[in-house]
């Protein structure tokens, strides 16, 4: 005989997906919120159990599932975990949806380009697309992009993404950008364009330690050889000063070529009591700068070797 079914079971079954649909929705809000604030190991830990109860993980969809196994393995490549970073790679050879593999692709390019990796970081990074991803992501993704290439020192791959970063009102970023854009011209000899940015950090507290020094460096090459001086002089009292052997050297020679002799040889001695080796054009100047203040003793010192 047949019997007729209780009043509400035929609903029981619906009521059941909408809680657990419910119950899914949560999850991804707050792990969603979680994940977005920064808190990658707290996210991780809340999904951990989703993923390990088989009844729980087959109220997800395939691409959410996904997601959660993301979410799991963020908070590991951010800590340098090989595991986490291979697990990463396979997730996304198969990843389903494109925002989710443009994620996996700015982990692993970042991981990479942490461990100094540069050639993978590059690998991965030129793989994201800004569409799916934050402002503050592709900001992060430019510069470690150009700081990729200039660490392979490939300059002229890495000037556009500095570029971008530098005409940005504001980025966390700008700053370091317009050293590497102003080195890069430096290096290039094109010394009105690393002037342009060079200046623009001359007062920055960090960079404040360098800068002084290639300033001084470009105004020589442009003939403004007192204005080289000044900068120099001043950097040198700097306690900070990151490049003081350097600029000694530097000050020295321009001092020889001015024919202040006593001032070149007071450098000069001053950068060997700090244990700097001369190169043979630098003796040279110290020796005739010795002789010409009528320190012949010294001067024999300095230039006997050179005639061998």
């Amino acid at each position: 005989m047949l019997r007729l079914p209780r009043r509400g079971h035929r609903f029981g079954g619906d009521r059941h997906r909408r809680i657990t649909a419910r119950r899914r929705q949560v999850v991804r809000e707050v792990v969603d919120q979680l994940f977005d604030a920064g808190f990658t190991k707290t996210a991780a830990a809340i999904v951990k159990p989703e993923l390990i109860d088989k009844s729980s993980l087959r109220n997800y969809s395939y691409g959410d599932e996904q997601l959660l196994q993301f979410y799991k393995l963020a908070s590991g490549i951010n800590k340098n975990d090989v595991t986490a970073l291979q697990e990463s790679i396979q997730l996304y050879e198969r990843a389903e949806k494109k925002s989710l593999s443009m994620l996996l692709a700015f982990y692993i390019g970042d991981y990479y380009f942490r461990n100094a990796d540069y050639n993978l970081a590059i690998e991965y990074l030129e793989k994201t697309d800004a569409l799916y991803l934050s402002n503050d992501l592709n900001e992060k993704i430019q510069y470690e992009k150009g700081l990729s290439y200039f660490s392979l020192k490939k300059f002229d791959n890495a000037k556009p993404y500095f570029k971008s970063i530098v005409q940005l009102d504001q980025s966390p970023y700008k700053t370091d950008a317009r050293y590497y854009l102003g080195f890069i011209a430096f290096s290039d000899r094109l010394y009105d364009d690393a002037l342009v940015q060079f200046k623009e950090l001359q007062n920055d507290a960090y960079y404040k330690r360098t800068i002084p020094f290639y300033l001084a460096f470009i105004y020589n090459e442009k003939g403004e050889v007192e204005k080289a001086i000044q900068i120099g002089e001043s950097y040198l009292k700097q306690e900070d000063a990151l490049h003081k052997k350097e600029t000694m050297q530097f000050l020295a020679s321009i001092y020889f070529n001015k024919g202040d002799y006593a001032k070149s040889v007071g450098l000069y001695e001053k950068a060997l009591t700090m244990g700097i080796v001369l190169e043979p054009v630098q003796r040279y100047e110290l020796g005739v700068g010795y002789h010409e203040i009528g320190k012949f003793t010294n001067a024999i010192e300095q230039l006997k070797p050179l005639s061998n």
